[in-house]
């Protein structure tokens, strides 16, 4: 593993204790129940306070990842296409000068 790479695994963990930190804390904090209501169901959840917020970020998080990575699937099919067109343009210049490395050597005999 490289330094570079061995830095980032470090800057993780710096930041990820403090985070794990803050949110065991939040969860024992506020474990009290809630009543959820599924509006147009006649149903009720009960469920403690952290969970619901929890699960409100992760979806969240979720959503906004769908829709950064929905956004970039332009950018994306362009790339590969230019990379693509590349390869092609590449094999043919190559095809043309094997042909003319044949048309231009000297007959053998």
């Amino acid at each position: 593993m490289t330094l570079a790479g061995r830095m980032v695994g470090l800057l993780i963990w710096i930041v990820m204790i403090p985070v794990a930190a803050v949110v065991v804390a939040f969860a024992v904090s506020n474990r009290q129940p809630i009543g959820l209501d599924l509006w147009p169901l006649p149903y009720q959840i009960e469920a403690p306070v952290y969970l619901v917020v929890l699960l409100a970020m992760l979806a969240g998080f979720l959503v906004g990842g769908f829709v950064a990575w929905t956004s970039s699937l332009r950018r994306r099919r362009r790339a590969v296409a230019r990379v693509k067109a590349r390869a092609e343009e590449e094999k043919t210049q190559a095809v043309a000068e094997a042909g003319t490395a044949v048309a231009t050597a000297p007959p053998q005999s």
